[in-house]
């Protein structure tokens, strides 16, 4: 599927891929790897994603100053990152556009807003990426 059929299906929605805790920001980058990738769920809380994702079947990019996402890459953020208020358990996105110094991405679960949403980021925080194999 491509990433502009899958944002016009879930932008505006709650999505809850596992049923636990409502809508999450790991519910939505699942429901991109398993509905828009053909890839199986990844595993874990939103900073463990780019550690556990399986090799054979995402790439895994850190951030750095001179590199941005790709459009439909899962944006990964650390836990406990106070400047843009990331909690314990991280924060992950799917990056819309992207260059060394803008970040828009479809987020879910970010500013209070539990349904998936077009969100501007700073890099602050940011781990790093997956790109699907």
């Amino acid at each position: 599927m491509t990433l502009a059929a899958w944002i016009s299906l879930v932008l505006g929605q709650a999505i809850d891929v596992d049923g636990v805790d409502g809508a999450q920001c790991v519910d939505l980058v699942n429901d991109w790897a398993v509905r828009g990738k053909g890839k199986p769920r990844l595993q874990g809380n939103a900073y463990e994603l780019l550690a556990k994702a399986p090799p054979g079947t995402w790439q895994r990019t850190a951030n750095t100053r001179l590199n941005f996402p790709a459009p439909g890459a899962i944006v990964v953020w650390h836990a406990d990152v106070p400047s843009v208020s990331i909690g314990p358990f991280g924060h992950t996105a799917v990056a819309l556009v992207a260059d060394v110094t803008h970040l828009i991405t479809l987020d879910q679960n970010w500013d209070g807003k539990m349904y998936a949403a077009v969100v501007a980021h700073p890099y602050d925080g940011v781990a790093g990426w997956l790109t699907a194999r």
